[in-house]
């Protein structure tokens, strides 16, 4: 399998490496700021490159508002998948969505997505 398609599991080291922390970009802005924190690299967010726009401001990471709310990413999903391209990718990243936790995640995403297609189901 290409890398750039490979899960996660494959070659991120979770089983030889005893990681302290693993954090999931959809959550990046409950532990974004603490890390860049932690790191002392407060410096580097002057780039400009942030999730959102305020994302880094004091206080805005931690503000409640989803990564997936501020970008509009998961009802994007829509104009990319169908329930049977959902099961392919379930079935294909089935250790990554063990591993990570997104059981519900794939439920949803699939749930909602019949809901929005029910000529599909």
């Amino acid at each position: 399998m290409d890398q750039h398609f490979a899960p996660q599991v494959s070659f991120c080291g979770l089983d030889e490496i005893p990681f302290d922390f693993v954090g999931k970009f959809e959550t990046l802005n409950e532990w974004g700021l603490n890390l860049v924190r932690a790191f002392g690299v407060e410096h580097l967010t002057s780039s400009g490159w942030r999730p959102y726009p305020d994302f880094f401001e004091s206080g805005k990471a931690t503000n409640g508002t989803a990564f997936s709310e501020a970008t509009n990413s998961s009802a994007r999903l829509r104009d990319f998948y169908n329930p049977d391209l959902v099961e392919l990718v379930m079935v294909a990243y089935a250790a990554d969505i063990e591993r990570f936790n997104y059981h519900q995640f794939a439920r949803q995403l699939l749930l909602g997505l019949k809901a929005a297609n029910p000529q599909e189901s």
